[in-house]
């Protein structure tokens, strides 16, 4: 009996100091309802310290461990990024080059589509005057094609 009642007042104990722990993170979080710039005063309120492990280059992809702690809370658990297949790692990786080339040759690309909007034009005002020369009429909606 007496063993269960040590053990009642230790995890009541814990309570408590947990209890105080979250009044004082709070105190902090309403200290700092909005930040126009993080500085280092802000970071050391928040952060007790941060753990970075050593680089893994096991899977062919560079990845890091890093474990963060904040004053009066702990550890911070951040979810896992969802695990991808291969394809959609390749699928992305082409979008990614192709989003780049676009962008490093964005304006010879428009300058391109420009001209080939200019040509489809022309050809198509060729195409009607052709017919107005066979015809030798003009109507309103050939008027209206070249336009």
């Amino acid at each position: 009996m007496e063993k269960q009642i040590a053990e009642l007042q230790e995890t009541l104990g814990r309570f408590k100091d947990d209890s105080d722990k979250t009044h004082k993170f709070i105190d902090v979080v309403r200290k700092y309802t909005e930040i126009p710039e993080l500085t280092g005063t802000i970071l050391n309120e928040y952060i007790d310290k941060v753990v970075v492990h050593e680089g893994n280059k096991s899977n062919g992809r560079r990845e890091q461990q890093v474990d963060i702690y904040l004053n009066f809370i702990g550890k911070v658990a951040i979810p896992e990024p969802e695990s991808i297949t291969h394809e959609e790692h390749v699928a992305d990786k082409c979008k990614t080059k192709q989003r780049d080339y676009y962008y490093r040759n964005r304006e010879k690309i428009l300058a391109k589509m420009a001209e080939k909007r200019k040509a489809e034009k022309a050809a198509k005002a060729r195409g009607a005057l052709q017919d107005v020369l066979q015809t030798g009429s003009v109507t309103g909606s050939e008027i209206e094609k070249t336009a």
